[in-house]
């Protein structure tokens, strides 16, 4: 990608923009600790545990980490603060992201659209500990997907995954015995209802904070018939699955269509079902029709 003059800024965030004929983007030094791009609240989880990664120093132990394989890795690359300028951006982040950094620079409906994407705090927590799983699911080594009902509040829920049953390089490990699981806690706000607590820290592999955006009526009322409004506007485009849909594909097809509005062909028509999928978004997120 580099040979095709594709430049990459490792190890820095976006701190803010300015819009007028062209874009001018400010970059700083990101946070060491982040992990896929997600805050780790400065290392704080609900439960105790083993390992740099579970422990209640994980974001000092994440930055030491990663310093050590930039120095083993020989990387130089300086972080310092620095502007770019550009004909065309696009924003290929979450939406409450794109809202901080455009500020005050945003227009009402970016301001409208951006702002009605509601987004959880969830916690995912990878173990070992079956005595876990089969108190609070049923575990009778076929289901490899489960679903944890709270009885005080039926409408909220805990998600929990074997992993030893599908992912390739672990599925070795089922034939011995061992099972590995994760189990997803959903919104920090519902805390109190989480059987995190319940977990045996010493067979707590990893944990992780992450966010995802809530597909709740306001989505499809506020943001999805809206987001055509922002493209485009001061050179400013939008892509992401929070643009329709919390799913892979449309999340990719997003940035194919902003492609495709600043000329690039739409390169995957042999595939029907990849074609349709790309259609709906670019209509939906643009109203426009491919080329």
């Amino acid at each position: 990608m580099e040979s095709a003059k594709v430049h990459f800024h490792m190890g820095q965030r976006v701190a803010s923009m300015e819009r007028a004929e062209k874009v001018l983007l400010t970059l700083d030094a990101a946070s060491e600790a982040w992990r896929a791009g997600s805050d780790q609240m400065g290392g704080k989880y609900p439960l105790g545990g083993g390992g740099e990664r579970c422990s209640s120093q994980h974001a000092a132990a994440q930055v030491k980490m990663a310093s050590e394989v930039k120095k083993a890795a020989g990387f130089t690359a300086s972080v310092a603060a620095k502007v770019l300028e550009f004909d065309e951006v696009i924003m290929c982040c979450p939406a409450n992201v794109s809202r901080d950094i455009l500020g005050s620079a945003a227009n009402f409906w970016e301001r409208q659209v951006l702002s009605s994407v509601q987004y959880f705090f969830d916690l995912t927590v990878t173990h070992t500990d079956t005595e876990y799983m089969k108190r609070h699911n049923e575990v009778d080594d076929r289901a490899i997907y489960f679903i944890n009902t709270y009885q005080e509040e039926p409408a909220s829920l805990e998600m929990g995954f074997e992993l030893t049953a599908y992912q390739p390089a672990l599925q070795g490990l089922r034939a011995t015995g061992e099972r590995i699981y994760q189990t997803i806690f959903l919104d920090k706000n519902r805390s109190h209802l989480w059987t995190v607590n319940d977990l045996d820290p010493s067979k707590v592999i990893d944990r992780s904070w992450w966010s995802a955006f809530s597909h709740t009526y306001e989505h499809f009322r506020w943001v999805v018939p809206w987001v055509w409004t922002i493209q485009g506007y001061k050179h400013t485009w939008y892509a992401g699955s929070w643009t329709l849909f919390n799913t892979h594909d449309i999340a990719i097809s997003s940035g194919l269509a902003v492609a495709h509005r600043l000329g690039a062909p739409y390169p995957f028509i042999h595939n029907k079902l990849a074609a349709a999928t790309f259609d709906t978004v670019l209509n939906a997120g643009h109203l426009r029709w491919r080329q």
